[in-house]
Order: structure tokens, then sequence, then C-alpha cells
């Protein structure tokens, strides 16, 4: 073999070399941006997936506040609706109790009536302040005779004044101090505020229970 022949051989080969030696490296270059891509994508979903992670996160927290602030402000409606209607009545109260007119004689009967029937025996004490104390004496007669037939016994009463109701109503004894019923307007108004309470919670929460 001619020198030329060998050099030519030798340059095929090593033409042949670096021809495999450039494929082998593209494959192995395109095999690692696969890799690249594939990590940079595996990356990209945990980026994504943290985002959307932080982003929940902070939208439950969002709407946790939204929540609070919410109920914060139907409490604050409740409380509002109850003092309302509360004052309304006590205002009414006040107007129907100054006029000593038949209306509130009448209130009175009936608050000294329901107090008698709700204790035991048949002697009692019916405390009010000084007006409606004087109304209850002048009505006293037909108030006794009413509530001897509610209790089928005959019964008696007497009446005695006290600075301290001041809205109105009165406050019943047993005569001997064992028992007593307090039907003053303020003990009234006081429940039918609860009772209203309960119904303001109804229509703001679905609930008649008491604030949590």
């Amino acid at each position: 073999m001619s020198l030329s022949a060998i050099k030519s051989e030798i340059d095929q080969k090593t033409e042949h070399e670096i021809s495999k030696i450039v494929e082998n490296a593209k494959h192995e270059a395109e095999s690692l941006i696969a890799q690249a891509n594939e990590r940079a994508e595996a990356i990209r979903r945990e980026r994504s997936k943290a985002l959307e992670k932080e982003f929940d996160e902070e939208e439950r927290s969002q709407l946790a506040i939204l929540r609070m602030s919410l109920r914060g402000d139907m409490l604050r409606l409740k409380q509002k609706s109850s003092s309302l209607v509360v004052e309304r009545a006590e205002e009414r109260i006040k107007q129907l109790a100054e006029k000593d007119g038949p209306e509130y004689r009448e209130v009175l009967r009936k608050l000294v009536l329901e107090g008698a029937a709700r204790l035991k025996g048949n002697r009692f004490i019916v405390e009010a302040n000084p007006r409606d104390q004087k109304m209850i004496t002048e009505d006293l007669r037909i108030i006794s005779e009413k509530a001897t037939k509610t209790k089928k016994e005959q019964v008696h009463l007497q009446t005695r004044q006290t600075p301290k109701i001041g809205l109105g109503g009165v406050v019943v004894y047993a005569e001997d101090g064992t028992q007593q019923y307090d039907n003053t307007l303020d003990a009234r108004l006081m429940a039918a505020s609860h009772d209203l309470a309960g119904q303001i919670n109804k229509v703001l929460f679905g609930t008649g229970e008491s604030d949590e």
C-alpha cells in the first residue's frame, strides 16, 4: 500500500471517528437538553403548585376574614335592631303610663292578677311605684274579685309604695314573704328583649342560639 493510500485511509478513518464523536455528542447534547427541559418543567410545575397553594391559602384566609367581618356586621345589626325595638317599646310604655288612662290601668290590673295567680296562697302584698300604687289602690276591689274567681278562694290584697320600680308594673309578694313574683315592666321588657334576640338570631343566622 502506497503512502498516499495509507494517508487516505487514515483520513477516512479519522473523519469517520470525528463523525461518530460529533453524532454521539449531538445525541448526548439532545439528551442533556431533554433532561434539562424535564427538570425545568418539573420546577415550573412545583412552582406553579406552590403558587396555587399560596393563592389558595391566601384566598382561604381572605374568605375567613370576610366571614368574620360579615358575622361581626350581622351581630352589630342584631344588637342595633334589638336595642332599637326595646327603646321603642320603652318609649311606648312610658307614654302609656304617663297618660294614666284606662289602657294602662287595665295593664296594671292584669299584672297584679298574673302575679297573684302564679303564687300559692290567698293573701298578697302588691308593691308598685307611687303613680301605679294609687291606681291599683283605686281598683283594688275589682282586682280582688277577679283574683278570687281565678284562684277559686277569697283573695286579700294590700298595696305599698316603692321608688325602686321606675318604669312601672308590680312585684307581688305572699303576705308571709316566702314568695314573690316580679311583674314589673322592666322585667317584662327584659324577657321580651331576650325573645326578640332569639327571633333576630333566626333571621340572621338561622338559629335561636346566643352569640358565640
